[in-house]
């Protein structure tokens, strides 16, 4: 009798431990801790962190550039299942119908979703010249 009692209990632990490795896996994108994006979900075999480490390589590129507004910033590519984001001439990150699902919008609406977060965010922290290393 307790054998058959424990079972169920068990498999219900496990389930409620597999729910909490999924939160778990979210993954920020922030710069000077600023949050930029939150990446939840895995697509491609690519886990969240995995994206998030690519979309930081990128962001380090984009935001050595001077001058960048809010303009530079926009969807691109927009269909069904995927959206490039771009900063100016460079891909930042695709979102994917995987990454609107978690959020119960469309893939498009979660890329706008995004690119407001960037635009009102990535101008406040890229690199600004030093006007003292100005060459005469």
């Amino acid at each position: 009798m307790r054998t058959r009692n424990f079972l169920p209990a068990l498999m219900l632990a496990c389930l409620s431990l597999t729910a909490c490795a999924a939160y778990a896996e979210d993954a920020d994108v922030a710069v000077g801790g600023v949050l930029l994006i939150r990446i939840h979900a895995t697509v491609n075999g690519m886990s969240p962190k995995d994206r998030a480490d690519i979309v930081d390589s990128r962001l380090q590129d984009i935001l050595a550039a001077p001058k960048l507004v809010p303009a530079d910033i926009r969807v691109v590519s927009a269909n069904k299942n995927s959206a490039k984001i771009m900063v100016k001439d460079t891909l930042l990150v695709t979102v994917f119908k995987e990454d609107g699902a978690v959020n119960g919008v469309t893939t498009q609406k979660q890329a706008q979703m995004w690119v407001d977060s960037l635009k009102k965010n990535l101008p406040r922290i890229n690199a600004r010249p030093n006007p003292n290393n100005q060459q005469k």
